[in-house]
């Protein structure tokens, strides 16, 4: 399963090693993102650091472990599809619009995303972490 791994999946498997670290590191799971990605988690990492208790040298490592699963897109290989992702995600988060110019760009399953509002949008896929661990088979009751 190829998916789009939102911010929001990365910084809960940065503040804690839980199942959604586990799985990004599935190997049923295929991970890529947009290289905005890094603007969000450079942005959220005092927050991350904060919430985690990880000083910074184990969050480094935790955060390149994690990082290494991940296949980062340059913005040139789904800008054109950036204004139709905008449209699309009307009304809900603007800094959604990379991930759904992305999933609109390359051959994907969808977005791994826990954002309570998708939107109306039909053209994309959004799977929830407990979704995936459906899929996979995990028991849900056992997330955190």
């Amino acid at each position: 399963m190829k998916l789009i791994i939102d911010t929001n999946i990365l910084i809960s498997a940065l503040i804690r090693d839980s199942m959604t670290r586990k799985l990004i590191f599935h190997p049923g799971i295929e991970l890529i993102s947009p290289e905005y990605l890094f603007v969000e988690l450079d942005r959220y990492e005092k927050m991350i650091l904060d919430r985690s208790g990880l000083g910074p040298d184990k969050y480094f490592i935790v955060k390149t472990e994690i990082l290494s699963r991940i296949d980062t897109i340059p913005f040139d290989e789904y800008m054109v599809h950036y204004d139709e992702a905008s449209f699309l995600i009307e009304g809900i988060d603007p800094d959604d619009a990379p991930f759904f110019a992305l999933a609109l760009s390359v051959d994907c399953d969808g977005i791994w995303s826990n954002d309570k509002d998708p939107g109306k949008q039909t053209s994309v896929r959004i799977y929830s972490t407990v979704d995936l661990l459906n899929l996979i088979g995990i028991d849900r009751s056992i997330v955190e």
